[in-house]
């Protein structure tokens, strides 16, 4: 009985362990925090997570762009840093007046569905590619409304 005690006793100080290292509770290096801070001074609800070296913060960026008629004026981002404070790469949920034209066009030559998704992936310095899901599928186009990949 006292073993099968020790092992339960083990497995949640072994959980405890492993879900304080990868949720940061807001604690990320120096470097890092202060990359994040410069780049997005109006970031809301963020949350730090770290996977080895990678540090990624997903937050709720405030966007002044949209207008008053809509009714959800932010957007989730979430950035991924190196331990030195440079972004590997950012990853938004675009609203549908931040699409550019030619991906919607894009994507509305393939499903002209009303209810359009997409995310922007900008990896450094400043490429950007744009994501989506239609029919089950996963279709990226560059900003010139090229598809790029379907899978």
């Amino acid at each position: 009985m006292k073993w099968a005690i020790n092992r339960v006793v083990l497995f949640f100080c072994g959980m405890i362990f492993a879900f304080s290292a990868s949720r940061l509770n807001g604690q990320a290096p120096k470097k890092v925090l202060n990359a994040f801070k410069s780049q997005y001074p109006s970031a809301k609800e963020i949350e730090w997570d770290r996977e080895g070296n990678i540090f990624t913060v997903e937050f709720e960026l405030h966007d002044t762009a949209l207008t008053a008629k809509d009714s959800l004026n932010y957007r989730d981002v979430e950035v991924h840093y190196n331990a030195q404070g440079t972004a590997l790469y950012i990853e938004e949920e675009l609203t549908d007046d931040l699409i550019p034209v030619k991906v919607k066009e894009a994507i509305f030559k393939i499903d002209n569905s009303p209810t359009l998704k997409v995310n922007r992936i900008t990896l450094p310095p400043k490429k950007s590619k744009y994501t989506t899901r239609i029919k089950g599928k996963n279709y990226s186009f560059s900003e010139e409304g090229v598809l790029l990949n379907k899978k």
